[in-house]
């Protein structure tokens, strides 16, 4: 707390300045009584450049010197840091749940495209049995993977693109996707399509037609 200075104090058209008091901070009697009355108050005030940090230190210590805990201060540059950090968790929360869900998809991709083998028995026999070779084979049930793969990636990608746009527009949000984004989305499901038919396309080709003939 403190009073202005006294002007005129120098003699003639001068005026006195005390430095000491440049970082200083002034109150008015009405305003000390709203600041430590223990009603809960929010109170902004605005700094120049560089004071904020200072001034948050400051105000406690100047308004209840004898518990200056009870006084909360916080800076533009502190929620600043907040939000980064919440933003920052929250990506990374949904980046484990899209990974956990992209895991989730290939299993139950495989294990589709595995009973998918065992119901088309007779088809492989046939195929083998006309002379395909077991790589042929294993090849077909991969480009069947990749298939599904990529045509589940472009109807994600297109699910994700409509919802974003839903919500920018909702919240008057500019609309932020590049191709990159887009890219790697189609990528991703048509790299979990094809890891998902390995397995399946694998076991598909070292079938022997003759034994499925014997048990269809």
């Amino acid at each position: 707390m403190g009073q202005r200075p006294p002007r005129g104090c120098g003699g003639g058209s001068g005026s006195y300045r005390d430095v000491s008091l440049d970082n200083a901070l002034y109150f008015s009697s009405g305003s000390e009584v709203v600041l430590v009355d223990p009603l809960d108050r929010l109170v902004v005030a605005h700094t120049d450049p560089g004071y904020a940090e200072p001034l948050a230190q400051a105000i406690p210590l100047a308004l209840a010197p004898a518990s200056p805990g009870r006084i909360q201060t916080s800076t533009v540059a502190q929620l600043a840091q907040l939000q980064q950090g919440i933003n920052a968790d929250l990506g990374a929360l949904l980046r484990l749940i899209g990974w956990v869900s992209l895991v989730l998809s290939a299993l139950s991709a495989g294990t589709t495209m595995f009973l998918s083998v065992q119901h088309r028995s007779a088809e492989i026999a046939l195929r083998r049995s006309m002379g395909a070779s077991r790589g042929s084979v294993f090849r077909l049930f991969c480009v069947e993977g990749l298939g599904i793969g990529l045509t589940g990636g472009v109807l994600g990608a297109a699910l994700g693109i409509g919802l974003t746009a839903v919500i920018a527009w909702a919240n008057q949000w500019p609309l932020c996707l590049g191709l990159q984004v887009v890219s790697l989305g189609v990528g991703m499901g048509l790299v979990a399509g094809g890891g998902a038919s390995i397995i399946p396309a694998a076991y598909a080709s070292r079938r022997d037609p003759a034994q499925i003939l014997r048990t269809v």
